[in-house]
């Protein structure tokens, strides 16, 4: 996640405790990302994702749960395996396809369902 992105006009500053100020550090740098993108992840899309400890080129990735509500965490399930299937689907389509064994009609059909099923998802987040 790049800091030059397209539309960053928007500065927001605000102040912490020296105590939650080193927690804030001590998770920005274990996650190996600037603080700007890093802060985007965890309050606009509400996760903080953290990958080992970039001092020590650790990799391995654990994720901090952001909100509890077990409804939350029932829809987030619920899409992450919709997501999945519909990625599967679209996987094997493509193998499929580059083998000759579905039309292109019936290619691009599927495609577009896919597609429309994907923008339906999105505009209910």
């Amino acid at each position: 996640m790049k800091d030059t992105s397209e539309g960053l006009s928007r500065l927001y500053h605000f102040r912490l405790n020296e105590a939650d100020g080193q927690v804030w550090d001590e998770k920005i740098a274990r996650s190996g990302m600037k603080i700007s993108p890093f802060m985007r992840l965890a309050v606009v899309h509400n996760e903080t994702v953290v990958i080992g400890d970039a001092s020590n080129k650790k990799k391995r990735r654990t994720r901090t749960k952001a909100n509890s509500n077990p409804d939350i965490q029932k829809n987030n399930f619920l899409l992450a395996a919709l997501s999945r299937n519909m990625n599967q689907i679209a996987h094997r389509l493509n193998s499929d396809n580059l083998m000759g064994l579905v039309t292109p009609a019936s290619y691009a059909a599927v495609l577009d369902e896919l597609h429309s099923i994907s923008a339906r998802i999105k505009a209910q987040m």
